[in-house]
């Protein structure tokens, strides 16, 4: 039985399960999810000679657990010496489990195929033994152990519950595991690292966590990680992401003459359910338009009903993207939609690599009146530091805008449990007005000075960009490297109070307080929500998804950082005010060329951006 083209045949001949509507007994035969999950995933990697792992993020009762206590035991019953390990979130979860296991035993058709019903060793205390046991046990007899038909294969599947520490593996080697609900699992790394360690990397084998959402935990993180390409994270991972809407069940006849959208959300999921390929290809070809209304009218009943009006909760507990469903302990800042629509724009970078600017002769070259020169280079690498999405082009006008840190924090694994910030330079393209787009990040680590001097290399590349940084703390210290070293001229000031209060004056950098925070959230979303600027960078949605009201005047990451948001509502909030003027010269010059078709001379927006004249490569040389 190791042939992997006649598991679903298997399940359906030798395995009975109990429906969840409540039924009696019924053949296991796999629903389009799971034929999905098994026909898609499962097998290429199965015959390939890859070890399978997959990491399921799913809504409920979709049949995911039990598609994978049947692939354990389809192992345990065709292997020999195999080991099998099923990971339970919870006791009850675990007790769950080991009834469905209990069930398969107990209802194994006799006669099929001209098999006998079969015994194991042992079926208590969450272990199942496929093999004979000894001739002295005192609860067969001799006539009985030569009657019955043995399963000796010396194979194991053990059931137990990620509440007991001696649950993960530790004292064990493992072929197939299924950690089920990890996202409820305490101290989920920790377990993950113990339960990995133990598990093999041979052909055949398998590691599958599936799971409900909880919130941003630290499975948001394990899911995420995926995407955001990070040194530490394994590349034989698949996600594989359950919306609802794929499950035929979740359907409602009741409201058969009734259509038309209620709100937005609703008109966003009717098309992405009609986007989406995979289901009406691969999971349902008889989807319908009607149908699809029906999935709708189910969603507004559960809302209603079930999850008393909380959203939210809905989109938890059934969501139709991954966004949804991780939801944050507090209120997102960023809907939803906005999330939505970014996400179809992510794209990979054009260039990734670092960029090194390091001063040149700074002792004598500082008092000059051209400043500090500086060496630059820049080296492509895989995970570098800075990504570019678009090179700078002539005559376009751009923003670099940072969030300093102090260099503290350690790049490279699990960035987001990290005590420490990262530093972050965020590159607009602003002339593109409507939209603002997002063109280059920089994230990293690095000492503060330094950082003031890849800043000023950076904007003196993107046709010598408006510079803005945030000059709270630490971020004070980034006026000496980039005005009094560099002598750049194009940066932000901002006005304010002087130490006495008696005046206002101005001073270089952006400073956030507890009074602006608000306006500059309140811009952001104005930007994201109206489609006015355009993010393609993964690891900047990946904060905006986690940026959230916390409490009162209170905005920050509910999980991991917030760096590059951020640097991205620094940029926003400085360039808003410019944009309206802009917009309000360019209606002039339109005016005025109604008005007189020569002889006007052009009202020129280009010098709201900047002060020093650039080509595309002026600091870089053509080739790059």
């Amino acid at each position: 039985m190791t042939n992997v083209d006649l598991f679903p045949e298997y399940c359906k001949l030798f395995m009975s399960i109990v429906p969840t509507r409540g039924a009696s007994q019924i053949p296991f035969e796999l629903n389009p999810i799971q034929s999905f999950i098994f026909r898609e995933y499962m097998v290429p990697r199965y015959k390939s000679g890859l070890p399978i792992r997959l990491n399921i993020l799913k809504m409920r009762q979709s049949g995911v657990s039990t598609l994978f206590e049947g692939w354990n035991w389809w192992c345990g019953t065709g292997h020999t010496d195999w080991n099998a390990l099923v990971v339970a979130s919870d006791e009850d979860q675990g007790e769950l489990v080991l009834e469905m296991m209990h069930n398969f035993h107990d209802n194994w058709p006799e006669g099929t195929y001209g098999l006998p019903k079969f015994f194991i060793k042992q079926k208590s205390g969450g272990n199942f033994w496929f093999k004979k046991p000894d001739e002295r046990v005192k609860k067969f007899s001799t006539d009985e152990l030569k009657s019955f038909w043995w399963l000796d294969l010396n194979s194991k599947i053990r059931v137990r519950s990620a509440e007991k520490k001696t649950a993960l593996g530790r004292a064990g080697t493992w072929q197939s595991v299924h950690a089920s609900e990890v996202a409820y699992w305490p101290m989920l790394t920790g377990a993950l690292t113990s339960l990995l360690a133990c598990c093999h990397e041979e052909p055949e084998t398998s590691v599958v966590l599936e799971t409900t959402a909880n919130g941003m935990n630290e499975y948001y993180d394990f899911w995420e990680n995926r995407h955001v390409s990070k040194i530490d994270v394994p590349f034989n991972w698949q996600n594989i992401f359950i919306p609802w809407y794929w499950d035929s069940r979740y359907e409602s006849h009741s409201f058969t003459n009734q259509r038309g959208f209620i709100n937005e959300e609703e008109e966003i999921l009717f098309n992405r359910i009609l986007e989406d390929s995979t289901f009406w290809e691969e999971i349902d070809p008889g989807l319908t338009e009607e149908r699809i209304w029906n999935k709708l009218w189910w969603r507004r009943y559960v809302i209603q009903e079930k999850a008393q009006g909380d959203i939210e909760f809905f989109n938890q507990e059934w969501p139709s993207t991954p966004t949804e469903a991780f939801r944050s302990t507090g209120l997102n800042v960023f809907k939803p939609a906005a999330i939505a629509r970014i996400e179809k724009e992510i794209k990979a970078p054009e260039w990734q690599g670092n960029l090194s600017a390091e001063p040149v002769d700074k002792a004598v070259n500082r008092w000059s009146r051209s400043g500090v020169s500086l060496e630059k280079s820049m080296h492509q690498f895989e995970y570098g530091r800075l990504k570019v999405y678009e090179k700078p082009v002539q005559h376009e006008a751009y923003i670099v805008a940072a969030d300093v840190a102090e260099g503290k924090a350690i790049e490279g694994a699990n960035e987001d449990n990290s005590r420490h910030d990262f530093s972050v330079a965020q590159i607009l393209k602003v002339s593109s007005y409507p939209p603002v787009e997002q063109v280059a990040v920089w994230h990293g680590s690095i000492d503060t000075h330094m950082f003031g001097y890849l800043l000023v290399a950076l904007a003196q590349w993107y046709n010598s960009a408006l510079l803005a940084w945030e000059a709270n703390s630490i971020g004070s210290a980034l006026k000496t490297p980039i005005v009094d070293h560099c002598k750049y001229r194009n940066y932000f000031m901002r006005e304010d109070w002087d130490k006495l209060g008696r005046r206002k004056a101005k001073y270089p950098g952006w400073y956030t307080s507890s009074k602006n925070k608000r306006h500059m959230v309140t811009l952001g979303q104005m930007f994201v929500h109206g489609g006015e600027v355009v993010i393609v960078d993964r690891a900047t949605l990946s904060e905006m998804k986690s940026y959230a009201v916390l409490r009162e005047n209170k905005w920050g990451a509910a999980r991991g950082h917030d760096d590059r948001v951020m640097a991205l509502m620094v940029a926003l909030t400085i360039i808003e005010p410019r944009i309206a003027l802009m917009k309000r010269m360019s209606d002039k010059k339109k005016e005025a060329d109604q008005v007189a078709e020569e002889g006007m001379s052009s009202v020129s927006t280009r010098m709201l951006w900047k002060e020093q004249g650039g080509g595309m490569n002026k600091y870089f040389g053509d080739d790059f």
